[in-house]
């Protein structure tokens, strides 16, 4: 009997992901990866050939290491694919399997490297996308526009689908709330009455209806967060006893995380749709996830989210985040925004190679869509070319604080002057210090009184530390509709500042 790695993965996952625009094909992708690798993990292989145990090391979103102990780790390997190529959920993907003899936990690393080096070989020789079986049709998903749909069941009264976008379907439809149950073993609690009975908005126009949050009605929140440096952790993980404790904490600090939201989002009137919670969880693995809320909730959900994790720690490491976050109409194509929000993050990690505090703190950045329309080149393309007279964009620090602050600063916020806000940012085109900046910050001096607009000024450096005179601004501008939403309680009445209790 030998001991070997064995490293399963999903690849290509841009043919699953990213080929449709419908939000539960998405969640369902998403889902049935890190299923794949879980049921791996409890040994749901039923091969008359499999005759061994896999012992889970780490699980990921799509990744799976297993410590193996057996006679013939080539032939379990293909159990492994065999497995997954004829399940009727996993079929649909394309993974990779490879094993690697390990003597001892000395040699833990070189088996590691070595799996990767394998698996990355094969992607590379493989074809990009899981082929159907074979069909005679000359129809084309209508959903995908690139499978061939293969006369099955109606989907959404449109007949034209492939089974690999029915299957994400269902079992996206599925994951909407069963994904919470599992994750928080909440469903033998809910049988016994123990707990109130978790139920959660169906699609994005439920999440993001509410006609009193005015502009916000039928806008979204997409939220990505990235771990920082994880990879570099894992990589110092020396044995499987010690990468299977890193992997236990983060599924631990996440899964605290997402109790905690849960029990936030619960006691919300703003953060229902009736009973239904408006949430959506995309994306749950490995140093990832990414999340959806109506728009109204997405800067308190985001800075949750630091204040929750300002204190994770493993082994004396600081755990931090890169974060994005898109404010979009729910009619903007998914795929893209997914995309967006995490090239934001992914822009922060850039900025890190330059400056290790974009690594060792936790940062931010944003983007807000008026319309349904986004940016198709590079984000720092786009903000080049966005703020071409406003130089000198830079992420934004968390601030764990954010919720109290916006509480304690709300009647100041309601203060400022919106329009001369505008003329503020305009005039600084012409420079911080010319005239015309100048004159635009007196009139709102003038509005607002000298002591006010000094207060004005010291909330808007708690709220975006780190940022000069002018982009803090620029920033409240930008975000003005998202820092302190607020409800419309009568068409002639003011609107009040709405909050959470996070």
């Amino acid at each position: 009997m030998s001991n070997a790695l064995i490293r399963v993965e999903g690849i290509n996952l841009a043919s699953v992901l990213d080929d449709t625009d419908d939000i539960s094909v998405f969640r369902g992708a998403s889902m049935l990866l890190r299923r794949a690798v879980k049921d791996l993990a409890d040994n749901e292989i039923t091969q008359k050939e499999w005759s061994n145990q896999l012992e889970s090391i780490s699980i990921g979103a799509s990744i799976g290491l297993y410590l193996y102990r057996g006679d013939d780790p080539t032939r379990d390997c293909q159990c492994i694919a065999d497995y997954l190529n004829l399940n009727k959920n996993y079929r649909h993907f394309t993974f990779t399997v490879a094993h690697e003899a390990m003597e001892n936990t000395d040699d833990f690393r070189r088996a590691q490297e070595t799996l990767l080096t394998r698996i990355r070989f094969h992607q590379q020789k493989n074809i990009s996308l899981a082929l159907p079986d074979q069909s005679n049709t000359r129809q084309v998903c209508e959903f995908d526009k690139l499978r061939p749909a293969d006369g099955g069941e109606t989907l959404k009264k449109r007949a034209n689908s492939s089974a690999s976008v029915r299957t994400r379907h269902e079992f996206g439809r599925e994951q909407r709330k069963q994904f919470y149950l599992d994750e928080l073993n909440l469903e033998e609690a809910q049988a016994k009455a123990q707990i109130p009975v978790l139920n959660f908005t169906t699609d994005l126009s439920e999440l993001s209806e509410s006609k009193i949050f005015g502009n916000l009605n039928d806008k979204m929140a997409v939220i990505y967060f990235d771990g920082n440096s994880f990879g570099k952790i894992q990589a110092n993980c020396q044995s499987p006893e010690a990468l299977q404790a890193w992997d236990n904490t983060i599924q631990d600090l996440r899964r605290d995380y997402l109790q905690g939201l849960i029990n936030i989002a619960g006691q919300d009137q703003y953060f229902k749709n009736d009973a239904k919670l408006r949430l959506e969880t995309l994306l749950w693995g490995g140093d990832e996830l990414m999340l959806i809320v109506p728009a109204w909730r997405g800067m308190e959900v985001l800075q949750h989210f630091y204040q929750v994790s300002e204190n994770w720690q493993y082994n004396s490491n600081s755990l931090r985040h890169a974060g994005g976050i898109v404010f979009c109409s729910r009619k903007t194509p998914i795929a893209r925004i997914r995309t967006l929000s995490k090239a934001l993050a992914d822009r922060i990690k850039e900025l890190a190679e330059q400056d290790s505090q974009y690594k060792t703190e936790n940062y931010f950045d944003y983007l807000v869509l008026e319309s349904i329309d986004y940016p198709t080149q590079s984000l720092n393309t786009y903000f080049e070319q966005y703020y071409q007279k406003i130089p000198g964009r830079k992420p934004l620090k968390a601030v764990p604080s954010w919720h109290a602050l916006v509480d304690e600063h709300a009647a100041i916020l309601e203060m400022i002057p919106h329009r001369q806000l505008h003329r503020l940012v305009n005039a600084a085109t012409a420079g911080v210090g010319s005239a015309a900046y100048q004159q635009a910050q007196d009139r709102i001096k003038e509005l607002m009184g000298d002591d006010n607009f000094a207060k004005a000024e010291r909330v808007c450096e708690r709220l975006f530390p780190e940022q000069s005179e002018l982009w803090k601004w620029v920033h409240l501008l930008e975000l003005w509709d998202y820092v302190a939403p607020k409800v419309i309680t009568h068409e002639t009445s003011e609107p009040e500042i709405s909050t959470a209790s996070a």
